[in-house]
């Protein structure tokens, strides 16, 4: 029954076909594994093959590690032994499924990446160093045909497959593990999804519109609002091509009317969807992001904008001075990312009057912001940003990653390792003194 299960496997649709010899292979090595194991292990408690296999080398460990007789070093090599044979036996057992694709590959240009810079302006340093954000649009009609190569050929080897695999990954921005560096993708689905993210994209695609029978595509609001320069799509089913969103904001801007929202209660969906609606989409409706944003704070917290220099500050406190004015002062304010970083962000801006700093980044736990040197806080805007409140003028504001957590797991393992190297100096001294009171004796 056996063989005719192999004779007769389906062709999986990943790994491809069985390989019969291979699949024996295995079997038989597991079987002998499994008797040599047994047979090892009653040959060692029975007493002579522990002695005929440390009784040579336990000599030569006591010369340099002081031990109560020769028993004691077998026992200690007896250990390292079976640690040593344990991490052997794991890689061979386990060394197959690491299959890797050539480094060379991983070098290849893609062409979507040239075709994106030459269709987005990167005029400078700094703006090339921020990674292209883009989203996907695929239609239901061309998902079967839009697949990885190696659907269509099942004969493949598994090394040229992942090497096929990767190589269709990077080419058409759908990867699974092969992304590019400098391309960043909206839809990053996964078990480490922020849940805030979520609920952002979930909201943003049960406003979105259908093409083509396809699944809702995101709403154009939030691609905009995440700076989103450019969407991948299929036009016959198997090439991609990229379209540019010329109406997407920068990764970073300044916005000055602002509404509060106190945080939700509780992490459950239900909570999340409800704020992230009345954030984004307010009465069904898109939200400006461009002139407004929202914060979350709780009601007993007073933010700079409300405090009454603020208020002194803003244009509702001047009447005498015209709209055409003030949008002439803004055009002149500017707002620039200088230095991009997965841990540093700096953000040069010059305003004219005190203005709400929003960057479309994550507001993950453990970023801190200085402005011009003094620590600011930082706001969590739009429920997936960041904002920094800039008085009138000339500032560089400067983010970092610096979690505290890190700084405890640091220190507890540095304390650890310390207590460790104390102990075994301490073990040591103890034996040493040991084994000289037993050879004077």
């Amino acid at each position: 029954k056996l063989l005719a299960w192999f004779a007769s496997a389906p062709i999986d649709e990943y790994f491809g076909p069985l390989d019969e010899s291979g699949a024996w292979r295995d079997i038989v090595a597991a079987l002998l594994h499994g008797l040599l194991l047994s047979a090892l292990a009653a040959w060692w408690y029975r007493g002579d093959f522990g002695r005929r296999l440390l009784g040579c080398p336990a000599r030569w460990p006591c010369a340099w590690w002081p031990c109560r007789g020769r028993d004691v070093c077998r026992r200690r090599i007896g250990g390292v032994a079976v640690l040593l044979v344990t991490a052997l036996d794991l890689l061979v057992a386990n060394g197959w499924t690491v299959v890797t694709a050539p480094t060379e590959l991983w070098r290849e240009p893609s062409p979507l990446l040239s075709q994106a810079e030459s269709l987005l302006p990167r005029t400078d340093e700094a703006s090339a160093s921020l990674p292209i954000r883009q989203s996907r649009a695929v239609r239901i009609s061309a998902l079967d045909e839009w697949k990885e190569p190696q659907h269509r050929n099942k004969s493949e080897s598994p090394v040229p497959r992942v090497a096929t695999v990767l190589r269709w990954e990077r080419a058409t921005w759908m990867p699974k593990f092969g992304m590019l560096d400098g391309v960043a993708s909206i839809e990053s689905y996964g078990t480490m999804m922020n849940a805030d993210y979520a609920a952002v994209i979930r909201v943003a695609r049960r406003h979105g519109v259908s093409k083509d029978r396809s699944v809702r595509e995101l709403h154009p609001a939030v691609l905009a609002a995440w700076g989103t320069a450019v969407r991948v799509a299929n036009q016959d089913g198997s090439e991609v091509s990229l379209e540019p969103l010329p109406n997407s904001l920068p990764r970073a801007w300044i916005v000055r009317q602002i509404e509060t929202l106190e945080p939700p209660r509780d992490r459950r969906w239900q909570s999340l969807r409800a704020i992230t609606e009345r954030a984004w989409f307010p009465e069904g409706r898109p939200r400006d992001f461009r002139n407004s944003a929202v914060v979350e704070l709780p009601n007993d917290v007073v933010p700079p904008w409300k405090t009454r220099v603020a208020d002194e500050a803003l244009p509702s406190s001047l009447p005498l001075t015209s709209p055409d004015k003030l949008r002439a002062n803004e055009s002149r304010e500017t707002c620039r990312v200088s230095r991009y970083e997965p841990t540093h962000v700096v953000i040069d801006a010059e305003l004219d009057r005190p203005g709400l700093l929003v960057l479309s980044d994550l507001p993950w736990p453990g970023w801190q912001a200085e402005i011009d040197g003094q620590a600011a806080p930082i706001w969590r805007t739009n429920r997936v940003m960041r904002g920094v409140w800039l008085s009138a003028g000339k500032h560089r504001v400067e983010m970092r990653f610096r979690p505290r957590s890190l700084a405890v797991t640091g220190t507890i393992s540095i304390l650890g390792w310390l207590m460790l190297t104390g102990a075994l100096i301490a073990t040591r001294r103890r034996q040493t003194s040991a084994g000289s009171s037993h050879t004077g004796g």
